[in-house]
């Protein structure tokens, strides 16, 4: 993946060109080679060498899909999850963003290398932040790879004051994936204009796609859900996939993929939020099944990986083990301890 960054912005890229037109020679007979428009050798060049070189790019293997953490995007794309306020999409992308960055396994996906992360929230104080941060179970040690910036002092993104002073930022971490929460407080045009969101592309998305950075843009429903997120129906057209996030009632949720660009992975999953309020390291999203072994079986998985993260060894009785588990906030009922200390003498 290229992540090399040879500018110090990528405003460059919304430099004003002069009319396509201005290039052209007066003689038509002059059209016949494109080298011929008064362009200097340099500059031929340069214009050459952007485009693709056909023997090189398909004799390359691009087959493989290079998922991020949980299969819901691929490294690179650029993915919105829509859902009603309150639903508790901030907590579920935090989630999803630190465990890409410590490489933790996230819903029912192996565990993955770790990447650089840059979440910029707009939306949450840092009371919250750090209130989730300890209901998910991460440790400082576990977040090298996130950079948080709360409420930078970037202009809207959808103009080219903002982007400049975002693209500084992303410049500087170095991200493979960015976290946008929520879009609608870094845009200042109106959501029902579509000029809105074509800038919001030209300004931020262009410079982030063509770095092959990823990105998260956190989205409200408008007052119809069936109609899909608030706004210009250009607010989807520069998404590779579009999820939304719904109660199905309690402590239990759908994700949909209502919009896909490549039809790969899973267009739904059930989750189950589980955790208890107040107490560190509880807070986790799991899919599940119909199949309540099989869902038993891979919470059990989870608890094993996160057992093994912390040093647990695996001849230790589920006395000692929850101990050892209790001591960094990781809490699961007994029918679980008892699967995941099976499930790490299998492993042993």
């Amino acid at each position: 993946m290229n992540n090399h960054y040879d500018d110090d912005t990528w405003t460059a890229l919304d430099v004003d060109e002069p009319s396509w037109s201005d290039h052209l020679p007066d003689s038509p007979a002059a059209l016949t080679s494109p080298r011929h428009t008064g362009r200097t050798p340099a500059e031929v060049d340069a214009y050459d060498g952007e485009a693709l070189n056909w023997g090189d790019f398909l004799t390359q293997d691009l087959s493989q899909v290079n998922w991020t953490a949980g299969r819901l995007m691929e490294h690179g794309q650029q993915v919105a999850l829509v859902g009603a306020g309150k639903v508790g999409k901030s907590l579920f992308t935090l989630e999803w963003a630190a465990c890409m960055a410590s490489g933790r396994a996230f819903l029912d996906d192996e565990p993955r290398d770790p990447i650089r992360v840059l979440y910029v929230d707009m939306e949450n104080g840092r009371r919250d932040i750090q209130r989730r941060i300890h209901a998910l179970g991460f440790r400082s040690t576990d977040l090298g790879n996130l950079a948080y910036l709360s409420f930078p002092p970037i202009g809207p993104l959808d103009t080219r004051q903002g982007a400049a002073a975002f693209a500084a930022r992303v410049l500087h971490h170095n991200p493979q994936v960015v976290v946008l929460d929520t879009i609608s407080r870094f845009i200042q045009g109106k959501e029902n204009d579509s000029d809105t969101w074509l800038d919001l592309y030209r300004h931020t998305h262009r410079g982030l796609k063509a770095r092959e950075i990823g990105c998260i843009r956190l989205d409200h429903f408008g007052k119809d859900t069936e109609r899909g997120s608030r706004g210009s129906s250009a607010k989807t057209q520069d998404i590779d996939h579009v999820w939304e996030l719904t109660s199905s009632g309690g402590d239990k949720f759908r994700l949909s993929r209502t919009h896909t660009r490549t039809g790969m992975g899973e267009g739904e999953i059930n989750l189950l939020r589980a955790g208890r309020p107040g107490e560190r390291g509880t807070t986790r999203h799991e899919v599940t099944f119909e199949d309540p072994e099989k869902a038993k079986w891979l919470v059990a998985s989870g608890l094993a990986d996160k057992l093994d993260e912390i040093g647990v060894p695996p001849h230790f009785g589920r006395d000692r083990a929850k101990a050892e588990a209790q001591k960094h906030g990781i809490t699961s009922s007994n029918e679980v301890w008892a699967e995941a200390l099976k499930i790490r003498k299998q492993r042993s």
